[in-house]
């Protein structure tokens, strides 16, 4: 009885109008989680950015996602949509424009060049308040910081499953860089905080780009290889500093990166096997390009490709966020004018008062960006907001 009904089972499974429903429920399945995910990643963004302008302090400098998630502000649903919105418009834009400049045909390329420059005015005169709004759209050019991250965080995804090594290679070596800057010239401007992710990924990317005889080169793979034995060296060092409470010196530094540096020269005397590039076909057989594409992605396998995947949702979701509200606090800094119109928060029932502006109300509670733009919540029955001035 049991043996008829698993192959009754088994037969239902293998129908033809049986197959075609279930591949529909994990398209549909796959698309749900993709829009779920990404949509809740772009909220956050816009979020993020919101809270960077009104809630980051007075002073520039790191702020950390952690503050959002200790001292959450429910700021209005639309007003969150609609810098979401603006930035999924600038990111579909962005890679529209890179297939249409990719195919050098200057006919199209200029037209989008100056739209490009028409939207960033406009994006300025959206955001500045004031007088040389001209002058302040220059420093809004920041802005595009976390569209441009996010635009090559999706191509970095499209290349790393076929160069895994070159695409790692070179976000290391973009992150190590900066680093050694940082430790020379002790960076701490705005700019670099907002554009470290983007030329680290960036680099990546360019990486995945260089000619295959290069790589086989033997100079070249130790090149490639050295800043993953680094890290790997790095973090054996620190967890055995966690573990047994050893200190590190700069001179142990040194030889840290000197032993890397020999089992990188040992490591690359065995030749590294590259995936295989995807073949190139003709701009006229699109149905062929997506077969090859789609026939690539199946010999990487789905251990590589999820992977993949989950490493971008992951940066995107912290990394793009902590762009966002650093971008905020700029742009915030950068267009506030000096007479800035404040609000003036009575609580009649303790006699207390601030000035600032009432970002959001919910339950009674005042959320407020005070002077010195940092979040008070103000509550009590009896609380009056006037003009300050």
């Amino acid at each position: 009885m049991a043996v008829s009904l698993v192959s009754r089972l088994i037969d239902f499974f293998k129908n033809k109008h049986i197959k075609i429903v279930l591949d529909i429920c994990r398209i549909i399945s796959a698309v749900s989680f993709a829009v779920s995910v990404f949509g809740l990643i772009f909220y956050t963004i816009g979020y993020s950015f919101l809270y960077g302008y009104y809630f980051s302090g007075d002073l520039p400098g790191y702020y950390s996602i952690l503050n959002i998630i200790v001292h959450p502000v429910p700021i209005n649903f639309y007003t969150v949509s609609i810098i979401s919105s603006l930035i999924i418009i600038i990111v579909v834009f962005l890679i529209s424009s890179i297939f249409v400049i990719k195919q050098k045909n200057w006919g199209k390329s200029v037209p989008i060049l100056i739209f490009l420059v028409a939207f960033h005015i406009c994006l300025s005169v959206f955001f500045v308040n004031g007088e040389d709004i001209y002058e302040k759209s220059f420093s809004f050019i920041v802005v595009w910081s976390v569209p441009v991250f996010i635009t090559i965080m999706i191509f970095w995804m499209i290349r790393t499953p076929f160069h895994p090594r070159l695409s790692i290679s070179g976000t290391l070596y973009g992150l190590f860089v900066f680093v050694i800057f940082d430790l020379i010239l002790k960076i701490q401007d705005i700019y670099a905080q907002l554009f470290l992710p983007v030329g680290s990924f960036l680099l990546g990317i360019i990486f995945t780009l260089l000619n295959k005889k290069w790589t086989e080169k033997y100079i070249f793979r130790a090149f490639l290889t050295f800043p993953i034995v680094e890290l790997i060296v790095l973090i054996f060092m620190y967890l055995l500093k966690i573990i047994i409470e050893v200190k590190i010196d700069g001179k142990d530094m040194t030889v840290l990166t000197c032993l890397a540096f020999l089992i990188t020269l040992i490591i690359s005397l065995k030749r590294y096997k590259e995936s295989p590039e995807i073949p190139r076909v003709s701009s006229n057989s699109d149905n062929k390009k997506y077969t090859v594409l789609l026939n690539k992605l199946e010999q990487l396998g789905i251990p590589s490709i999820v992977s993949t995947v989950s490493i971008i949702i992951l940066l995107l979701g912290i990394l793009a966020p902590l762009l966002s509200l650093n971008a905020g606090q700029y742009i915030r800094v950068i267009t506030t004018s000096s007479t800035r119109e404040m609000q003036l928060i009575k609580n009649y029932d303790n006699s207390f008062s601030i000035k600032g502006n009432v970002v959001s109300i919910k339950e009674g509670n005042y959320y407020v960006s005070n002077e010195g733009w940092n979040l008070v919540i103000v509550k009590g029955d009896k609380i009056i907001v006037s003009d300050s001035n």
